[in-house]
């Protein structure tokens, strides 16, 4: 149970004596048909609520007469309703535990479905961290999955047209598609967009997590403009690895910026730090090429972040030094 700051004495003292009883004999009870609603602010009888017809407070309402709860427990938990309804409760759990009940097909119809859909999306993951790890186009110009409409369908179909010549779920799931038993096929530019963000989030959450273990980075970036003329900041990290022991170097993003002076720029870092829960403080280098904004004595983003932290040296791109050497 989730306590809030408005009930969190009546809650606390509902869980440690409510929640349980104390038998003649000794002994201590849990009372597992007893439900707290935190939206309602009142506790239910499940069992009761499942199977019986009584108007009861605490049956059809709910019970939130804190000062008398004991008594209307113990009432309630006596009577032969509430004891009817816990042994068919009761049973409801065995069935359904052992798939027994009188709606197991419709459960086992739910499990064989969850695992064609699990299965499925396992390999079409699986195509997408191929196609992104050799950095392959996903899509072409025309795009269809059936075989005589389009010979060229783009990377991503026609890797799963060849694949569902061998893989039982691929095949499956392309005979489903040709008999039209499907509504969503689930291999649309919008799918694979959605799966690559969901893995790319996964990729940075890890490296993130590496660099909290490690404490101390460096960060380098550089800006271009991309080809709808959107000037684009590309961020990486760098630090020491603590489990191997070696310095890594991760990309983390492109960042869209209105303004490419030290500030603008300075601004967006630090939110970027933010946004992944970075200190600044444990920056320890900076890595730029040697342009104005970067590199400004005065308003460059250099003097901006050791104005922050003094302990971020900085280091001049090796690459745009030797360009501008030559």
């Amino acid at each position: 149970m989730k306590i809030t700051q408005k009930t969190k004495v009546k809650d606390i003292f509902l869980i440690k004596f409510h929640y349980t009883r104390k038998l003649s004999n000794g002994e201590t009870q849990h009372r597992r048909w007893l439900s707290y609603s935190m939206s309602q602010d009142k506790v239910y009888c499940f069992p009761c609520r499942l199977f019986s017809h009584l108007q009861t407070q605490i049956v059809k309402e709910g019970c939130c007469d804190w000062k008398d709860l004991s008594r209307i427990l113990q009432r309630h938990e006596q009577s032969q309703g509430h004891m009817e309804c816990m042994m068919k409760w009761t049973e409801l759990f065995k069935g359904i535990k052992h798939g027994k009940a009188i709606d197991k097909d419709n459960e086992r119809l739910i499990r064989e479905s969850q695992k064609y859909w699990y299965n499925l999306f396992e390999r079409l993951i699986d195509i997408i961290n191929y196609l992104a790890s050799q950095n392959l186009a996903f899509r072409a110009y025309r795009e269809s999955f059936k075989l005589n409409k389009s010979k060229n369908s783009g990377n991503f179909l026609d890797l799963v047209k060849l694949l569902s010549k061998y893989d039982p779920t691929l095949r499956d799931h392309k005979q489903r598609i040709n008999e039209k038993q499907l509504n969503q096929l689930y291999l649309s530019h919008d799918i694979q967009n959605e799966l690559i963000t969901l893995m790319s989030k996964l990729v940075i959450n890890e490296i993130i997590l590496r660099v909290k273990q490690a404490k101390y980075y460096a960060i380098l970036l550089d800006c271009t403009r991309d080809v709808s003329r959107v000037e684009q900041m590309s961020i990486l990290l760098r630090f020491c690895n603590l489990s191997t022991g070696a310095v890594e170097e991760h990309f983390i993003g492109f960042i869209d910026v209105a303004e490419t002076t030290g500030e603008c720029l300075t601004k967006s870092i630090l939110q970027e730090l933010e946004r992944n829960d970075l200190d600044i403080q444990n920056c320890r280098g900076q890595g730029y090429d040697n342009g104005a904004n970067m590199l400004g004595i005065r308003r460059g983003i250099r003097t901006r972040i050791l104005n922050i932290n003094p302990r971020s040296f900085f280091t001049p791109c090796g690459c745009h030094s030797w360009n501008l050497l030559l």
